[in-house]
């Protein structure tokens, strides 16, 4: 595509279009306001011409801590219909005014307040600074296509990406693969350079041959991951990654051509088909929290049944608790069943709710007394199980956060008043053994767990 190479002149690091082209004063026969003006209306040109509009990765703060999200715009006239992936419903559209300037060098600013697009950058009373999202961008490179932008407070740069697609099924399939990435813990490479993908973090952390790691932010897009800059692999560099799953790889865009980057499945993967916890009966071995806050060595006898919920399937596990089974997802991309938070059932009218869930010791394990509980948000976090070889299966800490280890099964009992906010926080709770008379929330029994084998 020709790139309008004589839109926007860059000056150093900013965007100066005015000075760049009044030092050029005598060169013309137009007046540089008028030559400005007409670049100008070209951008405008630009922007209202893609069929569907623009795509923008989008990353807030300084250096990029938060990585990066999607965000569709529509230009028509001084107006712009955002959508975004953050959205609960992403076929809604916010409609908002913005404009093209020359204040400072050549801007784009959305100069009035639009729910999508100054969410990053809207502050409240727990973060008065906001995300460090951006609403002013200083434009650097035009073409009919990709249009490259630096932001203003941040110095971030940003793309606009003409869509190919209506904005709702491309942000649908942006989630999609978001979802598929979360599903697994990715590690792509050659062996001397690995890149561990947490699509959860939206970051990804590269190590290399001497064991020197970086990170780098990343965002999901319609066929994979996108890096927040090029990423050195091999002889070149590699900028994007879309999986090949019949192939067991991912090829990689570059800057001339593509590369492959082989992946392997995860020591301990098993195929939910061969999996055969029915046909048993097993024991779990650990620790249980007695009522006087110490711990003892059990053995409890399980029994196992599949189930299958939406997309969703897995083993229930019934023996630790009469009143409700543990539930275990299986997890396509590891291979593994997976014990993650979820609500049960209501118990009864005047102890409503039951919350099953991985748990950290959060005061030693001579007295579990205090609990780090595990949010809801993270369906493919928790506590993994992974098959020893020998028939027996082993805890594994599938961890949300590096510092946490997740090793206890709890289930806890609250009110409805609770829900959705001091439970799913992450806030400390107090663990008070079975006792039924200890007020809102308690636990009813915590476990402490070590291993699966057959009895």
């Amino acid at each position: 595509m020709k790139r309008l190479t004589t839109l926007i002149s860059i000056a150093a690091a900013a965007f100066c279009v005015s000075s760049c082209l009044f030092e050029q004063e005598d060169a013309f026969d137009e007046t540089p306001a008028r030559r400005l003006a007409e670049r100008m209306a070209e951008l405008q040109s630009v922007l209202e011409k893609p069929q569907y509009g623009w795509e923008m990765d989008y990353y807030p703060g300084d250096y990029q801590p938060y990585g990066g999200y999607v965000f569709t715009m529509k230009f028509h006239g001084d107006s712009v219909d955002v959508q975004t992936e953050i959205a609960t419903d992403m076929s809604e559209v916010i409609t908002s005014l913005y404009k093209t300037t020359t204040d400072n060098g050549a801007t784009l600013s959305f100069d009035t307040y639009n729910t999508f697009l100054h969410y990053f950058s809207t502050p409240s009373s727990g973060l008065y600074t906001a995300y460090g999202g951006e609403f002013e961008f200083i434009i650097c490179d035009v073409s009919e296509t990709v249009v490259k932008l630096i932001g203003t407070k941040t110095g971030n740069v940003y793309y606009l990406r003409a869509l190919e697609e209506p904005a709702t099924s491309y942000l649908e399939k942006v989630t999609e693969m978001d979802e598929y990435f979360r599903s697994w813990l990715p590690i792509v490479g050659d062996g001397e350079t690995n890149i561990s993908i947490l699509t959860r973090d939206r970051y990804a952390y590269i190590t290399d041959a001497v064991g020197d790691e970086t990170s780098m932010a990343i965002c999901p897009t319609s066929t994979g991951i996108r890096f927040y800059s090029p990423v050195d692999y091999g002889e070149g560099q590699v900028s994007e990654l879309t999986p090949v799953e019949s192939a067991s790889k991912f090829t990689g865009a570059q800057s001339e051509s593509g590369v492959f980057l082989p992946w392997e499945k995860p020591d301990g993967f098993e195929e939910y088909e061969d999996m055969d916890f029915e046909n048993h009966e097993w024991l779990l071995e650990c620790k249980v929290c007695t009522p006087d806050h110490t711990l003892e060595d059990i053995e409890i006898p399980v029994t196992f049944k599949r189930y299958t919920l939406g997309d969703e399937k897995g083993y229930e596990m019934y023996g630790i608790w009469d009143a409700c089974p543990v539930r275990l997802n299986y997890l396509e991309r590891e291979g593994k069943i997976n014990f993650r938070p979820y609500f049960y059932k209501k118990v009864s009218s005047s102890k409503p709710n039951l919350y099953i869930c991985p748990a950290r010791v959060g005061s030693g394990e001579a007295s579990i007394a205090t609990f780090y509980l595990m949010s809801g948000q993270y369906p493919d976090r928790g506590m993994m199980f992974a098959t020893d070889g020998n028939g027996a299966y082993d805890y594994i800490n599938n961890k949300v956060y590096d510092y946490i280890d997740y090793d206890c099964i709890v289930a806890l009992l609250f009110d409805d008043d609770l829900y959705g906010s001091s439970i799913l926080s992450g806030a400390d709770w107090e663990i008070k053994g079975v006792n039924p008379d200890t007020p809102y929330p308690y636990a009813c029994c915590a476990y402490k767990i070590s291993k699966l084998k057959k009895k």
